[in-house]
């Protein structure tokens, strides 16, 4: 009756076991996903941030937009629009 009991026992703690290798298995690739998305969004971002100051950077179109700031809300453009010598303004 022991060696009954003992093999549920090591059964039990066996499916336990995969069970926690599975669940911490895939919280570890939820976060990879978040990460991913994260960065895919910011690459997206910089790719336009820096077609939208190439083209305030280049000839203006009409005379009264030469020098005039661009505004946004996105923070993380301020970087790009300054290396490309763009003025900025970002709003709250």
């Amino acid at each position: 009756m022991a060696l009954l009991y003992d093999v549920g026992l090591v059964l039990a703690l066996l499916t336990g076991c995969a069970i926690g290798i599975l669940v911490t298995a895939a919280h570890y690739e939820q976060l990879a996903l978040r990460r991913w998305a994260h960065e895919k969004e910011v690459a997206e971002g910089r790719d336009f941030y820096a077609t939208l100051a190439m083209l305030r950077r280049g000839p203006a179109n009409h005379p009264e937009e030469h020098g005039v700031p661009l505004a946004t809300r996105d923070a993380r453009a301020r970087g790009t629009y300054d290396a490309v010598g763009v003025k900025v303004i970002v709003l709250p």
